[in-house]
């Protein structure tokens, strides 16, 4: 059942309505597919998957779950699909029986101590006065993970008795990111709880906060779609997604429709990461009549990616991939036009086409372009943009909630439209438009951008509950020229309420265009800009 590539082109294939449980070992292993903004060489040096439903040189396929409800057993892929064209997923549900991302109540709490009540389905070891969060066992009695709490590479955040997403303001000593403070002593109580006293005894945690904590390698995700077209998923729901969410890498047209990313009612996180993630696509993204609750990163992120020039001889050029995170695959096709950009002021220096493209290495890509160079042209802080790889990008009718970080985060010159959405509780900006060559490389001037007919609330606050712009434009330059970066936001119709602070906060700079239009807020809205060089604000209540 799980061998799906063994599906014919034109198939269509169809699960039973049953729950199947599926363990790690019987998912198709692969190796060698390196997922942008995912697990680095160092956690995952061969780029190796457990994937679910595989998916390779295939084309016309209908996958159709018909209800069935799929258990993962172990961190994997539930959906890879690699150079496949006109496939349809729907109908299909998938969960964890152990979700990698553990939960824990404090039902008791004082100075330095409190009591603790683990969430049923995470599974916890306590081996030398240390705590480990686990999964279930293989057949050979082995955990498929096991997580020092207080290890290396451990994150953890807070929510609030009134759903609020907070980063802890701790740090272990093995870790650099947010985590638990330190624990002393571990007791285990009879009523299935633990009671932990701390290495601080100052510190004084909340009664009646959950708390969530995630190993931070992404060695799997949620799905992974890779040089392909024209891929369609309809009222498919995941209640958990290990590593990353849904990532789309070099895809034409994309179709998510009643896509549900939704813990299940006891539990209140669903994933470890982004919830949809689009590096270097192109053609249309609909975005339709979904919901997503509970991510600890970006509800959606649309970019192309910068690559940084090692050197060039002639028409040869070889670039190299500057993140970490992001390497092992062609960015580049024959005919697709490139930019090289300054990296400080983000402005194009020289346009050129692609004859031929070849990745060397996992960090190194060979163009052969149209035309040499010329030789006045300095190149020393240049990156390159594939200028053909950007996505237009709708979406309609959706509902986003508890997110520890941002809501949209669009960098695409083509039309964005975002309408008649519901944002609430998302810590940071609930649209973020950027452009980055120097520290994620996430590509792209953005084109038209239209905010139209949402409902809004609670979306600023920050990570650290220090307020954060409603709606954030900022190109990160380096050396500013005055100049224009992105070229136009209509915020039009929308409903804004409940701000962190007193007022909200329209941070906007380097964009030719600002239109502010019959907007409803219930609280003050300030506008700083910086750059910006036509505003239109009329009619706002």
């Amino acid at each position: 059942m799980n061998n799906f590539n063994e599906l014919n082109n034109n198939e269509v294939f169809k699960l039973e309505n049953k729950t199947y449980d599926i363990k790690k070992d019987e998912c198709t292993f692969i190796s060698h597919f390196y997922c942008t903004n995912s697990g680095s060489p160092k956690h995952n040096p061969n780029g190796e998957k457990h994937a679910f439903i595989y998916l390779k040189d295939k084309k016309n396929i209908v996958i159709d779950g018909q209800g069935a409800r799929v258990i993962f057993h172990g961190e994997v892929t539930p959906i890879l699909l690699d150079s496949c064209h006109n496939i349809t997923i729907k109908n299909i549900t998938f969960d964890y029986a152990v979700p990698s991302m553990s939960e824990f109540r404090i039902i008791r709490a004082k100075r330095g101590q409190i009591v603790i009540k683990p969430h049923k389905n995470n599974r916890f070891l306590i081996k030398n006065n240390s705590l480990y969060w686990v999964s279930d066992k293989d057949e050979k009695g082995q955990y498929y993970f096991c997580y020092e709490y207080n290890g290396e590479d451990m994150l953890s955040m807070g929510l609030t008795v009134d759903n609020h997403l907070y980063m802890l303001p701790y740090r272990s000593p093995k870790s650099r990111f947010p985590s638990f403070p330190e624990i002393k002593d571990i007791k285990e109580n009879d009523d299935e709880t633990l009671t932990l006293t701390l290495k601080d005894p100052s510190i004084e945690l909340k009664e009646g906060d959950v708390i969530q904590t995630r190993c931070t390698h992404r060695n799997e995700v949620g799905g992974y779609f890779n040089n392909s077209s024209n891929i369609h998923l309809e009222n498919v729901s995941y209640h958990f997604m290990n590593g990353m969410g849904l990532v789309f890498q070099n895809v034409n047209n994309i179709s998510l429709h009643k896509v549900n990313i939704v813990p299940t009612e006891d539990r209140i996180v669903s994933s470890c990461a982004d919830f949809f993630h689009f590096s270097n696509c192109k053609g249309k993204i609909k975005i339709k009549e979904c919901t997503a609750i509970g991510a600890h990163d970006d509800v959606i992120n649309v970019h192309g990616v910068y690559l940084s020039i090692d050197r060039i001889n002639k028409k040869e050029i070889i670039l190299k991939f500057p993140h970490h995170e992001t390497y092992g695959f062609l960015p580049y096709s024959k005919d697709d036009v490139i930019e090289f950009v300054d990296k400080n002021t983000l402005l194009p220096i020289y346009h050129a086409k692609v004859v031929k493209a070849q990745l060397v290495d996992l960090f190194t890509v060979s163009l052969t372009i149209d035309k040499e160079i010329p030789n006045d042209l300095s190149l020393d802080n240049c990156v390159i943009d594939n200028l053909t790889n950007k996505p237009s990008l709708l979406v309609q009718d959706c509902h986003f909630e508890r997110i520890s970080t941002r809501g949209i985060l669009a960098t695409t010159n083509k039309n964005v439209v975002i309408k008649n959405n519901t944002f609430k509780d998302i810590n940071g900006p609930l649209l973020f438009v950027s452009d980055d060559a120097n520290e994620w490389f996430e590509s792209g001037r953005s084109g038209v951008i239209k905010l139209i007919d949402n409902t809004i609330s609670s979306c600023d606050s920050g990570m650290n509950q220090q307020g954060e712009p409603i709606v954030l434009v900022k190109p990160e330059i380096k050396e500013d020229k005055k100049q224009i970066i992105h070229q136009k936001l209509i915020i039009k119709n929308n409903i804004f309420n409940k701000p962190f602070i007193d007022r909200f906060i329209f941070n906007i700079s380097h964009l030719k265009t600002l239109i502010l239009r019959n907007n409803k807020f219930d609280a003050p809205y300030e506008i700083k800009d910086n750059n910006v060089f036509k505003l239109d604000i009329k009619n706002n209540s």
